[in-house]
């Protein structure tokens, strides 16, 4: 499971090289270097790989272009290796979670209370998500239940 990320979002008049490079560095190449270490291991043993990607691939917000950006990759990655690595069992999928409420959510000087509420309101289930909402999704994927689904990119965003 791939979950590191830098979420740092900034406006566009604000990213610097260094912001750039220091979200997909880690956020596409340590997932694709960690992913490559892992098949090693997997070779025809029918493998599970599952990566965290972000809605905000799909539905951006303001000030997020470079995080939205890596996360898009991710997917679009997601969906490659699936062809690559399928032919020897390894199935590789992603997790796309909306807003979750977590220490690093927490870390977000602009996620204010009324901004998390205003997010909740949008949702059909009127509420942000949970880690074990994300988890419950993330067993699935690597159980035997998924054992054809590979290259897929779900959102679990409460709706």
């Amino acid at each position: 499971m791939n979950n590191a990320a830098l979420d740092d979002f900034v406006p566009l008049n604000q990213i610097t090289e260094e912001h750039f490079h220091s979200h997909f560095e880690v956020n596409v190449l340590g997932m694709l270097l960690a992913v490559k270490e892992a098949v090693k291991y997997m070779e025809k043993n029918n493998g599970c790989i599952l990566n965290i990607s972000s809605l905000s691939s799909t539905h951006p917000a303001a000030g997020s272009v470079v995080y939205g950006g890596s996360k898009a990759a991710v997917d679009a990655i997601t969906a490659t290796l699936a062809l690559e690595l399928g032919p020897n069992g390894i199935r590789i999928n992603a997790i796309n979670p909306g807003m979750v409420k977590t220490e690093g959510l927490d870390e977000l000087s602009f996620i204010t209370p009324e901004f998390r509420n205003q997010i909740a309101a949008m949702t059909p289930l009127c509420r942000l998500g949970e880690p074990e909402d994300i988890a419950a999704a993330a067993v699935l994927f690597c159980s035997g239940d998924a054992r054809w689904i590979t290259g897929q990119c779900i959102r679990i965003s409460g709706g």
